[in-house]
């Protein structure tokens, strides 16, 4: 089959990287692509948001499976297009996106479900958010709602530090967000991001390094990838890990 990975990134490197070993696939697209991908696909000219393109490439090439790389791609609504139109897709649809694309949108359905997450606010306007920052002591992680490239982030230590975030985001407007509104989250506490797999169901398993079990060759303990190199390193700390505790 055609496989077609959206996005132009790292990410979307290493996923061509993997693509292009499969037995299952005749060729793989990359939309727009990079120098690194096009070394081992052919790169398109289309970007990962243009949805109208996207889909008219899909009908014509008859791909097989979509896979979708950055956020902008999700939060443009590529997955629901491709998938309305008949396609396989590997990647939320837009609904599921706004977990990512919106921080705000992430908190309040946090607060909604039970999940333990850092107490925060949604500001609009810069002086109750100043006040709302204040009662904190200025340690606050400001956010701008919206995607911002992994830059829409400031750690703050201090009241100072909290105000000048602040009128970054919501009175010079330097700050950067695709949120055609100016919003902002404060939380309390500082936070950590990280990725996990999943089987597409939430099972509880015990903690361990991220899959161990097996990588996508199959046979991650003789994979000479530099992915699972790391994972052969994270098995031995776990294991030493566990034998100490």
């Amino acid at each position: 089959m055609k496989v077609l990975v959206v996005g132009s990134g790292a990410r979307e490197h290493a996923l061509v990287w993997k693509c292009v070993q499969s037995d299952l696939v005749e060729r793989v697209y990359c939309a727009p692509g990079n120098g690194g991908t096009g070394g081992m696909a052919r790169n398109v000219s289309i970007g990962a948001a243009d949805v109208v393109r996207i889909v008219e490439f899909a009908k014509r090439e008859r791909l097989g499976l979509v896979v979708l790389g950055p956020e902008a791609a999700v939060e443009a609504g590529v997955g629901d297009a491709l998938r309305k139109a008949g396609f396989n897709v590997f990647g939320p649809n837009r609904g599921a996106g706004r977990i990512e694309s919106s921080k705000s949108f992430a908190k309040h359905l946090m607060v909604r479900a039970g999940i333990p997450t850092a107490d925060f606010g949604v500001f609009t306007e810069p002086e109750p958010a100043r006040a709302w920052a204040r009662d904190h002591d200025g340690r606050v992680a400001v956010k701008a709602d919206g995607l911002a490239r992994g830059k829409g982030v400031i750690v703050c230590s201090n009241v100072k530090e909290a105000n000048e975030a602040i009128d970054a985001m919501l009175v010079s407007l330097t700050a950067p967000t695709s949120s055609p509104l100016p919003r902002q989250e404060i939380s309390s506490v500082r936070t950590m991001a990280t990725r996990v797999p999943t089987r597409g169901a939430w099972e509880p398993t015990r903690r361990r390094p991220v899959s161990t079990e097996r990588c996508w060759t199959r046979s991650w303990k003789r994979c000479s990838s530099p992915r699972c190199a790391s994972w052969r390193i994270q098995a031995m700390n776990f294991e030493a890990s566990c034998t100490q505790g």
